[in-house]
């Protein structure tokens, strides 16, 4: 006689050394299917006793798990994943003077450039003579 395995919820958290939980793929490869943890890192997805689960991401190390026989639905799992290290192997700084005011559009070309009187002026604002005097 054989014995048929039961699908159940497999549940569980993942943890990642950066902090970065989420779109973090959960792909049950023998049952073909896939989810996502939340940003939490909690998932919940079905699966039996001998079934490959695959935890992957972007910038994350792949893990795979394989579902033990001795499988309990109320167990909650713990996956503990690694971040990938992306080495350069050169950086260029360039000294463009590309990106400014103008270019970004905050201010027009052809606006008056004022000097730091002039500023300093137009921050106090019109001086009357009047108003001090004392009646």
């Amino acid at each position: 006689m054989s014995q048929v395995k039961q699908i159940t919820m497999l549940k569980g958290v993942v943890k990642v050394d950066n902090g970065y939980k989420q779109a973090i793929r959960i792909v049950n490869v023998t049952q073909r299917q896939n989810t996502y943890c939340d940003d939490q890192g909690v998932f919940a997805i079905a699966a039996q006793s001998g079934d490959l689960i695959v935890f992957s991401g972007a910038n994350i190390h792949d893990y795979d798990y394989k579902v033990l026989d001795k499988f309990d639905a109320s167990n909650f799992i713990s996956i503990k994943m690694t971040s990938k290290a992306t080495v350069l192997n050169e950086v260029v700084v360039t000294n463009d003077n590309v990106i400014n005011e103008v270019s970004l559009g905050i201010v027009s070309k052809d606006q008056k450039k004022y000097t730091q009187a002039e500023r300093r002026l137009q921050t106090t604002g019109d001086f009357k003579p009047l108003c001090y005097l004392v009646y």
